[in-house]
């Protein structure tokens, strides 16, 4: 289903407003109060009707005013639908049109598929509040949700349900007291009693049963023939009524008899001889002034000449090519300065190079990238040796200083120095002098020697030789014992353990032997060092240690300036030994090199005083010469092509020129733009031939047109004589005065007619009351008198009988109450059979509960598993894949959502927009799987307000998906969201 147009007459504060919906995927934006809930209840409306007055519904009433209602247009598969209410109008409110036919609101509920108000919301109408009420859905809910379809329209599967567990339970439940059939069963047990203990006489009560049935048989026979009299009396009222109408007629029909005789006449003849007349009049005027502009246009034709249209070609040829000459000649201007510029460039180079050198000379050069590579790369070999030789003769120079300079430096502090007995006299003394009282270092090294001998105190003796080789045989003699007694592998394993044991204490033995060895030789140090102090007893001369110290210190300082300056001396020495075979070497290489690029010159004529960097320059200016040269060759083939060309081209014009004789002064652009002009002149002339050609051929056209036009008149107006069976004009008029009364006659009898059908409009009856007023015309009034007397006599009767009759059943009920047994065993009879009606009634409900239930199940299980299917693929869409997996509540699980990190959440837990996420991809799955043949669209409130970008956009993603199958109208009054449908290419309705 389509909706293609919405027609507003007055709804609400909308009014004379129209909204045309061409594809499926619309998007309303408007302020708050703009009417889009307006919009939304109007579609509503015009689907299923105004609201009742028991509906607690909005009405929308014009605010301002005038006719409440509208239309809508809407396309099914099968046909196009139209419907228009209006509010009150009479003597329908609604117009429905399927197909051009009008159609009733049944056949509306039926082309529906039984869709009602409440279920087009339920599953096609979605706002922000109808989803947040999904949150709560438990299995039963869900179930109820997703089976909301009804077996009619005001009835869902789950609302049936409740209806017959509730009919079932108000019949009968097993430990109730006021279900109908649980104290149906206390009174049967009653009554049973009163039958046992009631007893009576019957004689009266069947005496009076007697005359109650006798005398309702008489007002059974009173009350048919009372009818009968009644039927009769309405036939003569309707007699009465229509009597005139009838008179009426029957002077018509002899009114009609008189034109017997004229049978037939063309349907409104008289009108359309004399539209003809006045037609054919017309054309022929139309045709005289035909042939008047035919002659007028031949005279108009003017001359052609021929000769010169031929050359138009030619002409447009050369006008083709006029830009060329234009483009050309400035080219042989260019190419003349080129040459001139280049050659002049080339003959600077020469005279710069020498007399040697020449056109051919140079165009003959090898200039080729790698005879300027070779040439580089020995101009750079040049430069690198002459730029080392340079920095070398600098080096040995400063090098050569350097010496110098440490030699000279090196003897004046050799003569300052200490000779050597003096400085070890000096030394003797003070070390003699300064160990006598060094108490200090006297305790130290006796600390040192009690430490020393704990320590070998701790380390022990070491395992004596006579001890190790003892256990040495022992493992010997012990390994070859069990080899002896054939234990060969424990042989092995003991001879290895002994190995491996006896290798560590040999080992950890030689350490300990090493340690106490230095810890010995430390000891005798140290006692030795102990003893010299001890001895040195004698006093010394605190002031001449100061100055034997101060001679030494001076001579040290002197000592390592003179060694220094040794060093630098021998240092100089060796680099500049070093630099001066570094300068040979690269003197040499450089004479050599220079050798060479100078016969390189020599052999290519260059001049030898030329410096390496204007080499390279020149050798570049030859390259550009060279190309300089073949650019002047080729410009000079060029230009003579061009002047060949712009000749040839001039020649042409100046032909042409001659032929349309004009005079060959100017230039030949100016002489072609006379020939363009003379060919537009000429063809121009031709043009207004044709178009005069074309003008008379279309008037001659015209004029056969008119003349066959003119027959076809003449042909209508014999064909209408024939029709009428005239054959004068005059005898056509007067056979049509006489049609024309006939049709009158015909239609006031049509009309008497209708009005008699107003009083009677059954058939049966009509018959009656013609074959009434033929038959006894003067007896009606007598009659009708006659029957209205017998009527008040049977109604007095009547009423004599039913008060009998009353008094009979007081009587009889009088009797009953004193305890009779007949009527005690009726009661129980009727008591019984009442409980089994009751019986039949809940056995009825709980069969129909048991298939409903079935059928229920069935129908989940075959909806629900695709309803999921698809709702699940929306949510993953929608929340970019944050969620790949719905599980729906079953037997009374939560209702869940599995995130792609495989946790799950139930929709509480969900933020508002994940939840409305959830919610709206349930409702768009719905809808895809509701069973019905129309795919009705859906209308969606604000539901994107709580989505974050990413999520709006592939939500609307999912829609514009969905509209494929389903028209969808999305109202909206936030701008962010109505821009992003218009992204997505939605129709834009502004409200």
């Amino acid at each position: 289903m389509i909706i293609e147009k919405l027609t507003i007459y007055g709804y609400g504060h909308l009014k004379n407003r129209t909204i045309q919906l061409d594809t499926g995927f619309h998007v309303f934006y408007g302020r708050n109060e703009a009417g889009k809930t307006t919009i939304l209840s109007f579609i509503e409306t015009m689907l299923f009707g105004f609201p009742k007055r028991q509906q607690n519904e909005l009405r929308y009433e014009p605010k301002s005013g005038g006719v409440h209602g509208g239309k809508i247009d809407i396309q099914l598969e099968s046909g196009k639908l139209s419907i228009e209410r209006i509010k009150g109008r009479e003597p329908k409110e609604s117009i429905i049109i399927f197909n051009d036919k009008v159609i009733d609101e049944d056949e509306l509920h039926r082309l529906l598929q039984g869709i009602d108000r409440t279920l087009f919301r339920d599953i096609f109408s979605a706002r922000l509040e109808h989803l947040r009420e999904m949150e709560k859905l438990n299995e039963e809910d869900l179930n109820r949700f997703l089976l909301g379809t009804g077996i009619s329209g005001n009835f869902s599967l789950f609302q049936l349900e409740s209806r017959l567990e509730t009919k079932q339970g108000e019949l009968f439940k097993p430990q109730g007291r006021k279900p109908i059939m649980n104290e149906a069963l206390a009174e049967l047990k009653k009554a049973d009693e009163a039958v046992s203990k009631s007893n009576g006489i019957k004689a009266q009560y069947a005496q009076k049963q007697a005359e109650k049935t006798e005398i309702q048989t008489k007002i059974e026979t009173i009350q048919k023939e009372k009818e009968e009299i009644k039927k009769k009396l309405t036939l003569f009222e309707k007699v009465k009524a229509t009597e005139p109408f009838y008179s009426e007629k029957k002077l018509l029909q002899l009114q009609l008899n008189d034109f017997h005789d004229l049978n037939d006449f063309p349907e409104d003849g008289l009108n359309r001889y004399e539209r003809l007349k006045i037609r054919l009049l017309d054309f022929e005027g139309e045709a005289k002034n035909s042939a008047y502009k035919i002659e007028q246009l031949k005279r108009d034709l003017p001359k052609v000449n021929h000769e010169w249209l031929e050359q138009a070609f030619a002409v447009q040829q050369l006008k083709e090519n006029a830009e060329t000459y234009r483009m050309k000649q400035e080219r042989l201007l260019l190419l003349t300065e080129q040459i001139k510029h280049e050659e002049a460039a080339v003959a600077s180079l020469i005279e710069h190079l020498g007399p040697k050198w020449s056109h051919e000379k140079i165009l003959s050069a090898n200039v080729s990238y790698s005879e300027q590579e070779n040439l580089e790369h020995m101009a750079n070999e040049v430069n690198q040796l002459s730029e080392q030789h340079t920095f070398l003769e600098k080096d040995l120079a400063a090098t050569r200083s350097r010496f110098k300079a440490a030699e000279v430096k090196e003897k004046e502090i050799q003569r300052t120095l200490l000779d050597d007995e003096e400085r070890e006299d000096l030394e003797t003394f003070i070390s003699k002098n300064e160990n006598r009282n060094n108490e200090q270092e006297k305790l130290f090294l006796q600390k040192m020697i009690g430490q020393l001998d704990s320590q070998m105190a701790r380390e022990g003796k070491p395992l004596s030789n006579s001890i190790f080789y003892m256990m040495l045989s022992l493992a010997f003699f012990s390994s070859a014992l069990l080899f002896y007694i054939g234990q060969e592998l424990v042989s092995g394993v003991v001879a290895i353990i002994w190995i491996v044991a006896l290798s560590f204490i040999y080992i950890k033995r030689k350490q300990k032997i090493k340690v106490l060895n230095e810890l010995n030789i430390l000891k005798s140090r140290e006692i030795e060092r102990l003893h010299q102090l001890e001895a040195s007893k004698a006093a010394y001369d605190p002031a001449s240690i100061m100055e034997a110290k101060k001679k030494i210190e001076q001579d040290n300082g002197q000592r390592q300036e003179w060694h220094y300056h040794k060093l630098e001396k021998e240092r100089a020495k060796r680099e500049y030994e070093n630099l001066s075979k570094r300068y040979e070497m690269i003197e040499k290489t450089l004479s050599k090199k220079q050798d060479e690029l100078l016969r390189w010159m020599e052999e290519r004529n260059f001049p030898l005083s030329m410096p390496i960097p204007e080499l390279l320059r020149t050798l570049d200016n030859i390259r550009s010469a060279k190309k300089n040269l073949h650019t002047v060759q080729t410009a000079k083939e060029e230009r003579i092509t061009l002047q060949n060309w712009i000749s040839q081209f001039e020649q042409e014009i100046y032909g042409l020129a001659a032929v349309f004789q004009i005079e060959q002064i100017g230039s030949p652009t100016s002489l072609l733009m006379k020939l363009e002009m003379k060919i537009e002149e000429e063809k121009t002339t031709k043009e207004k031939k044709e178009r005069i050609q074309e003008q008379r051929l279309e008037e001659m056209k015209q004029y056969e047109k008119i003349k066959a036009k003119m027959e076809q008149y003449e042909k209508a107006m014999v064909e209408l004589f024939q029709q009428a069976g005239c054959e004068t004009e005059e005898e056509y008029f007067s056979k049509g005065n006489k049609w024309a009364e006939k049709e009158k006659l015909i239609e006031k009898m049509n009309l008497l007619n209708q009005q008699i059908h107003m009083h009677i409009p059954n058939e049966e009856e009509k018959r009656q009351v013609e074959k009434e007023l033929e038959a006894n015309q003067d007896e009606f009034e007598p009659r009708m008198i006659q029957l209205s007397n017998r009527l008040t006599e049977i109604e007095q009767l009547e009423t004599d009988l039913f008060k009998r009759l009353a008094e009979i059943r007081v009587e009889l009920s009088i009797l009953e109450e004193g305890g009779d047994y007949d009527s005690n065993v009726q009661k129980l009879e009727m008591k019984k059979s009442a409980f089994r009606e009751y019986a039949e009634e809940w056995a009825v409900y709980a069969l129909a509960l048991d298939i409903l239930r079935k059928t229920k199940e069935r129908y989940r299980k075959e909806r629900l598993p695709k309803v999921v299917e698809i709702a699940t693929n929306y949510f993953s869409i929608m929340t970019n894949g944050a969620y790949h997996s719905i599980r729906v509540p079953v037997e009374g699980e939560e209702f869940t959502v599995e995130s792609a990190l495989g946790i799950r959440y139930s929709p509480k837990e969900l933020s508002r927009g994940t939840q409305e996420q959830l919610y709206l991809s349930l409702r768009l799955a719905l809808t895809l799987v509701y069973p019905a043949a129309i795919r009705f669209p859906i209308l969606l409130d604000d539901l994107l307000v709580h989505f974050d970008h990413d999520r709006m956009e592939a939500a609307i993603n999912v829609l514009k998906e969905h509209s494929k199958a389903h028209q969808i109208l999305f109202f909206t009054c936030h701008e962010h969201i109505a821009a992003e449908f218009g992204e997505k290419e939605a129709a834009y309705v502004t409200m």
